[in-house]
């Protein structure tokens, strides 16, 4: 079985290259969230946008959380450790289904979080917020630079169904995917319903949660496996590692 994490890129040297190069000449002004205008009424972010750690979700009396928080958090925290943090049969390679969330968890940098929605249809209010909660994940401090792959925020609606997650949330995400890999970040979709295979086996659905939620985490190079067959998924991945090397040279 080949080890999945030394894979190399298959499209690394597709003719899109030569897109992404051209693309770096040229300045893109693409659109940003007026956020503090937008959140004027909803006073201070941390207030609004909480971030849990697996610890103060297991000792919520500790810390205060709300039951309409606590609930659903839960409920994924518990689906992450007894699914995601776990081997499976059909996963089609050893190791846990993620292996990254164990480490993450281990140095304190996977958080989650319940975004409550006015409107659950509404992709523009969950697109602000997902904006929102991107800005957010970058105030999150690491104590080293190779600690970055490790932070992670789970990101989840609890008012949000099933089949509003197939009809809203999953048309939104693929269009914020794109924008966010162009700033290196890396968001995944998970529902009951999801129909995302895995990547090791067609027939096999990890992102398939109890409820309804979207992950933004760091963009790492193995990351081209969950974006192949997607042209601006490509290019947004090789336009940032071909900035981000530019910008490594001495």
């Amino acid at each position: 079985m080949k080890d999945y994490m030394k894979q190399e890129c298959p499209f690394s040297h597709h003719t899109l290259l030569q897109d992404v190069q051209n693309d770096l000449m040229q300045s893109e002004n693409r659109y940003e969230p007026d956020l503090e205008t937008t959140f004027h009424k909803s006073g201070s972010e941390d207030a609004v946008y909480p971030l849990y750690s697996p610890a103060m979700i297991d000792n919520h009396d500790t810390y205060e959380i709300l039951p309409e928080d606590w609930v659903p958090l839960e409920h994924i925290l518990r689906w992450t450790r007894e699914f995601i943090m776990l081997p499976h049969p059909n996963l089609g390679r050893t190791g846990s289904v993620c292996p990254f969330v164990q480490p993450s968890i281990k140095e304190g940098l996977l958080f989650l979080s319940a975004c409550h929605l006015e409107d659950p249809t509404d992709m523009q209010e969950i697109y602000r917020k997902i904006y929102r909660y991107r800005d957010i994940f970058r105030r999150i401090p690491v104590t080293s630079e190779d600690l970055e792959k490790y932070k992670a925020v789970m990101i989840v609606f609890p008012d949000m169904t099933d089949a509003m997650a197939v009809q809203f949330m999953e048309p939104l995400h693929q269009r914020i995917k794109t924008e966010l890999l162009q700033d290196g970040l890396l968001i995944g979709q998970f529902y009951p319903s999801c129909p995302v295979p895995g990547t090791w086996n067609p027939f096999f659905y990890p992102l398939q949660s109890p409820l309804p939620m979207l992950v933004i985490r760091n963009l790492i190079e193995t990351d081209w496996r969950f974006l192949e067959g997607n042209p601006s998924w490509e290019k947004a991945y090789h336009t940032y590692f071909l900035q981000h090397l530019v910008v490594s040279k001495p």
